[in-house]
């Protein structure tokens, strides 16, 4: 067999195991543009992501509440390996949203898109600033998401397809 024809072999064997064994993260998207949670989820349902939304803070509470419910039997494990949260909203914003979350499980990782100036929130989040990341909105999602994947996809276990 020739140098190359073995070479492409290997190669898709290669790209075989790597197609069955991905990270899969779960995300918790909320905002209340029914266009950006379509965007979101399309963009992390491609990346092979999971993806529960919510179009308020009341709503994502509810949903939060109902997975540590499911998952109660795993102690102090997030229910979701990122909280994705738009700042401005009706009703609860996404600060009070953020710290809400974190007093049911202190261990959640959550990340605030906002369009306010970066330094402002990052100052007025300095006591949240371990478990909340801020992110200025237009940010592109495929730099958000390679983020999300190389900081806690090594916490997810990997899936077979």
């Amino acid at each position: 067999m020739s140098q190359t024809k073995k070479g492409h072999i290997v190669k898709q064997i290669e790209l075989k195991k790597s197609a069955k064994t991905k990270t899969t993260l779960k995300l918790l998207v909320v905002d209340d543009s029914v266009f950006s949670l379509n965007v979101y989820k399309d963009v992390f349902e491609k990346r092979g992501h999971e993806v529960d939304l919510a179009i308020d803070g009341s709503a994502c509470l509810d949903r939060y509440n109902f997975e540590m419910i499911k998952n109660s039997s795993i102690s102090n494990k997030p229910p979701y390996d990122m909280v994705v949260l738009d700042y401005e909203m009706p009703g609860l914003k996404g600060d009070v949203v953020a710290q809400r979350i974190l007093n049911i499980n202190p261990n959640q990782k959550i990340t605030i898109i906002s369009s306010w100036e970066i330094e402002k929130m990052q100052k007025e989040f300095s006591s949240l600033a371990d478990f909340v990341e801020i992110v200025e909105k237009g940010t592109p999602l495929e730099a958000i998401i390679s983020k999300f994947e190389r900081c806690y996809g090594s916490q997810r276990p990997k899936l077979s397809n």
